[in-house]
């Protein structure tokens, strides 16, 4: 190759690549003024743009919402958009826009999460997704959709984020009460359960806790979480006066070899067993 055609083609990839760099600028860049906010709208909500546009477009006009009176002219627009991106083909964006809109309680995105945990056939986003964006109301009726989540779908994701949204509920503890104790039930949902049975009725999961704790047939991670929430008890000390509970925790800790049973051991008096 010719010094002058090297030259050439190496000031056309330098062109290339500034022109690259410039574009994720533009991209990260605040808006220079709010009259720039339907043109992005409109990238955002055109199918036929780039997804990668059309996300970036659609995060700088979420940016400008923290603007305050400066957008509200926009915000109609805004959520017009949001609401027509629900049912986009990409999935990013369709998340975006649900989770915008249920933080703004929007009733429209609200339904259709809604509907989407009653039908499967319709859900635009996953199970676990439509709960956590149906939590962000505090007034929606999101915890019957969480029982029957439980009750129907077999992921993790799923179920791990129902009983999330379950510990708001405080008639919830048998539920909380029953996955702990439920040896096929998938590790991530017995742990969960603890706390959430922990957070709700203290005294139930104090019984269920020392169950777990001195059953040698259960999975040592398990009775570790069990004897890790009666040492935050608040009546720790008597909880562990029980020597079953004490060997326990012993034994369960040099299996484990775990830092996190130091400040349950220290409560244990040395030859408080003979």
């Amino acid at each position: 190759m010719k010094a002058s055609d090297y030259r050439r083609q190496y000031e056309a990839e330098l062109a290339s690549e500034a022109a690259f760099t410039d574009g994720l600028r533009a991209a990260a860049a605040p808006l220079e003024t709010e009259a720039d906010i339907p043109t992005l709208l409109a990238v955002a909500t055109d199918p036929k743009a780039l997804q990668d546009d059309r996300q970036a477009a659609l995060e700088q006009v979420h940016a400008a919402t923290f603007l305050g009176e400066a957008f509200d002219r926009h915000r109609a627009e805004y959520e017009s958009a949001l609401r027509k991106l629900i049912t986009d083909d990409a999935p990013a964006l369709r998340r975006t826009a649900l989770e915008w809109l249920s933080a703004a309680k929007d009733e429209v995105a609200q339904k259709v999460l809604a509907d989407g945990l009653k039908d499967p056939r319709k859900a635009l986003v996953s199970a676990a997704s439509a709960l956590e964006f149906l939590s962000l109301d505090e007034h929606s009726a999101v915890t019957p959709l969480a029982r029957l989540v439980l009750e129907r779908d077999k992921d993790l994701e799923a179920r791990v984020a129902a009983l999330r949204t379950l510990t708001a509920d405080p008639n919830a503890a048998d539920i909380f009460a029953r996955f702990m104790r439920d040896k096929d039930e998938f590790k991530e949902v017995r742990q969960i359960s603890a706390v959430g049975l922990q957070k709700l009725n203290e005294n139930l999961f104090q019984k269920v806790a020392q169950q777990i704790a001195v059953d040698d047939h259960d999975f040592d991670d398990i009775r570790a979480t069990a004897l890790n929430g009666l040492a935050r008890s608040p009546i720790a000390e008597q909880l562990l006066s029980n020597p079953a509970v004490r060997a326990s925790a012993r034994a369960i800790g040099e299996k484990l070899a775990s830092n996190a049973f130091s400040s349950l051991l220290s409560r244990i008096k040395p030859g408080s067993d003979a």
